[in-house]
């Protein structure tokens, strides 16, 4: 199964190539088309909702040579030193190979180190490198201005609701 950076980017990319200029736009043409009683489906709407607001972030993102994932990894590492590459994987829901590999590559990069914590031999533990939690701090308002670009459609009031009611659902309450 593709990766929803990779799925994001095909389908932004298939929106263009199907788009001729004649005729009504792929977002014209979406639009007329009905789901019906899948309108008032929550889990679909929030799948359709994700994948416009990530195409709309991506579009105002410069990330540069990293991906989202490895930003947001190595920004979860500097806020929470030592933390256990297992528990930040599920945590994020990245698959353990999947996540030895971004681990590998922000290790590469010199944005993180590993080491074996002396309590439990069997993991490892993570912490971010001075330029690990430089680029995180950089990128974390990066995103936040890229993410209420996304969302500009909703005023303050229904932006502070949607991440109230995202935490909600995720089961990270209202405080996390």
């Amino acid at each position: 199964m593709p990766s929803a950076e990779a799925e994001i980017a095909g389908r932004t990319a298939m929106s263009h190539f199907s788009d001729t200029g004649t005729g009504p736009s792929v977002a014209e043409r979406q639009a007329a088309v009905s789901l019906g009683e899948l309108e008032h489906v929550a889990g679909l709407a929030l799948r359709l909702a994700q994948l416009a607001v990530f195409e709309r972030l991506f579009a105002c993102l410069e990330l540069g040579e990293m991906r989202l994932s490895e930003l947001t990894v190595l920004h979860a590492v500097s806020r929470n030193p030592d933390i256990r590459q297992g528990v930040l994987a599920d945590l994020l829901e990245i698959k353990w190979p999947n996540m030895t590999k971004l681990v590998r590559s922000l290790e590469k990069g010199g944005l993180i180190e590993r080491h074996v914590p002396p309590d439990d031999r069997r993991s490892v533990a993570l912490r971010a490198t001075p330029e690990g939690v430089r680029r995180a701090d950089a990128f974390v308002g990066t995103l936040k201005a890229g993410d209420r670009e996304a969302l500009a459609m909703l005023d303050d009031e229904e932006y502070a609701r949607l991440l109230e009611l995202c935490r909600k659902i995720a089961g990270r309450g209202a405080g996390a």
